[in-house]
């Protein structure tokens, strides 16, 4: 967009240095991407959707049936819909500092202990394709 131009750095953030700008930022969106050729649907979570709880950062994140499975709305982090509310909601959270520091705690809580780091999703995934293999196929690893 020709009006965010100005806004966008052009380099990506990454390593300890982008875990010291979410935390240094008042509101962390979790915006997506469209749909991709040959997926099935666009975007629907992200690293950031862990990644900005779990470091303690506040998350205003994009609404949508798997964002909201994995934190409470309101408790752990924020969610919009529409242009409006994402406007609305990042009005009410500026005025409300303490609101947004208990919900960063609170998404980070959930993190820690739900398994949400990568070596706990891996080793979810990692049981399930063991399931999925036949004995005879193990053999051949």
């Amino acid at each position: 967009s020709p009006e965010l131009a100005a806004s966008i750095v052009g380099r990506e953030v990454i390593g300890e240095t982008y875990t010291k700008v979410l935390l240094a930022s008042s509101i962390c969106l979790g915006v997506l991407s469209e749909v991709r050729a040959g997926a099935s649907s666009g975007d629907l979570i992200t690293s950031r959707t862990f990644n900005i709880p779990g470091c303690g950062a506040f998350m205003l994140h994009e609404r949508n049936k798997e964002s909201v499975r994995y934190f409470k709305e309101d408790q752990e982090a924020a969610f919009f819909d529409s242009p409006e509310e994402l406007a609305s909601k990042v009005r009410f959270y500026l005025e409300h500092p303490d609101r947004r520091l208990q919900m960063a705690q609170a998404g980070r809580a959930r993190c820690l202990t739900s398994g949400y780091s990568l070596d706990a999703r891996m080793g979810k995934i990692v049981k399930w394709l063991g399931g999925q293999v036949s004995a005879s196929e193990k053999e051949n690893v």
